[in-house]
């Protein structure tokens, strides 16, 4: 029975490396927050470049350390004096209200009237590594170490909106995971199978680019891992998504591409392509996702056109 009070749940999952997965899951956030949904991102990448993206490149407890049960939060009932921090604790907002205030406490601040509101609807969990210095990646093998680890670390996961009003719940949840497929990714998936219908519907985005490592085998073996848990949990891919896409296609691409429009099982999912360009990186060393930094340049309506396909293809709400 599909659950309508869970948020709806995305996992961004990148087939091959340097596909631009966390550039388009974090600026696919700030377009759907811009279309009114409220938008909860989870940076599941050990880097933290997600966070990085939303100018939090040092933040106070990464999920790493909740994760791994590190207490980081001060408690003078507890025997140690500190206690675990709740996942609650740890998400932070996006939107600050100046500069100044995201220069010391990390978020995003206002360029241009109007887009204060699309901003006080993201918030994010960070990743990177704390005062501890315990990584998420040292969470996962802890995780591995316990016989019901996966089942703590998604009940962990999944705590953060205990007590919490359905009013007051996101309409979706991202993950970014990290390129090497590993424990997180089936445990990520297990995640999005237990989502639910408020602004869309949950399921897999797979990010590629137009290259043999990413639109080869990399890629058949991305949909035979979400085959092998869909087998046990109610999952599947929503789309695929084409980064990176150079203005002068080369032969090779244009082959694998109209591959994929023309194989049934997957030419429903394939979105518009989302163009190579300079902005992205600079965006990313500017800590301004492109409706920040560039909003009226292609490859930010490149998001608005992606946004769309999803709209139509029912995995987005707004």
């Amino acid at each position: 029975m599909t659950n309508t009070k869970t948020p709806t749940r995305i996992v961004y999952f990148g087939v091959g490396g340097s596909t631009g997965k966390t550039s388009q899951a974090v600026n696919q956030a700030c377009e759907w927050a811009r279309r009114g949904l409220r938008v909860r991102y989870w940076d599941g990448d050990n880097q933290g470049d997600g966070s990085t993206y939303f100018h939090y490149m040092e933040p106070p407890t990464p999920i790493g350390e909740v994760l791994a049960g590190v207490e980081t939060i001060e408690d003078p009932n507890s025997r140690t004096g500190r206690r675990v921090a709740t996942m609650r604790e740890i998400e932070l907002p996006v939107f600050r209200p100046t500069a100044e205030a995201a220069e010391e406490l990390g978020g995003l601040a206002p360029e241009e009237p109007g887009q204060e509101d699309w901003l006080r609807r993201l918030t994010i969990v960070p990743s990177g590594i704390g005062i501890s210095g315990t990584t998420l990646n040292d969470a996962m093998t802890a995780m591995t170490r316990d016989d019901l680890g996966p089942e703590k670390v998604l009940a962990t996961i999944e705590s953060i909106d205990e007590g919490r009003d359905e009013a007051d719940l996101p309409d979706i949840e991202i993950f970014d995971l990290p390129g090497m497929v590993g424990s997180l990714h089936y445990l990520a998936l297990k995640w999005a199978a237990r989502g639910g219908t408020r602004g869309g519907r949950s399921g897999v985005v797979l990010v590629v680019t137009p290259d043999d490592k990413a639109m080869g085998k990399h890629f058949w073996d991305a949909l035979a891992k979400i085959d092998s848990v869909s087998k046990h949990y109610p999952i599947a891919p929503v789309a695929i998504m084409p980064t990176r896409v150079t203005t002068n296609r080369g032969r090779f691409y244009v082959e694998m591409y109209e591959t994929f429009k023309g194989n049934p099982k997957l030419e429903n999912l394939v979105a518009p392509p989302v163009r190579e360009t300079v902005h992205v990186p600079e965006s990313f060393g500017a800590r301004q996702p492109l409706l920040l930094w560039v909003p009226d340049e292609r490859v930010t309506e490149d998001q608005t056109a992606v946004a769309d396909w999803l709209k139509e293809h029912g995995v987005i709400a707004a």
